[in-house]
């Protein structure tokens, strides 16, 4: 399995670390099953049937963001002063990857 070294991905500062598994998990649940993450020494590694290329396509075409609700982070369109320009560009999208979404 190739291995992609994922140099933006570090076990500091924390928001970092969890980047790295939220690609392992994204990756695993959307791609290939058989997905692998580790660190090495600060840095994320995917082991995966993608490899750098593959996996900056995986991101750019394929990609299905996972339908979150957050109404702390103002903009979950619950209330009227919510900034809802992203929601609103991903619902009216024709792109079957934000379907879950609509």
């Amino acid at each position: 399995m190739p291995e992609v070294v994922l140099s933006n991905c570090r076990t500091e500062p924390w928001a970092s670390y969890l980047r790295g598994l939220a690609v392992l998990r994204l990756i695993g649940e959307q791609k290939d099953d058989t997905a692998r993450g580790c660190f090495h020494g600060d840095r994320f590694v995917l082991s995966s049937t993608l490899d750098k290329d593959s996996l900056l396509d995986f991101f750019i075409k394929e990609y299905r963001p996972t339908p979150v609700v957050s109404p702390w982070n103002g903009g979950s369109g619950f209330y009227p002063k919510d900034d809802k320009s992203g929601i609103e560009r991903i619902c009216s999208s024709k792109d079957p990857r934000f379907d879950l979404y609509s």
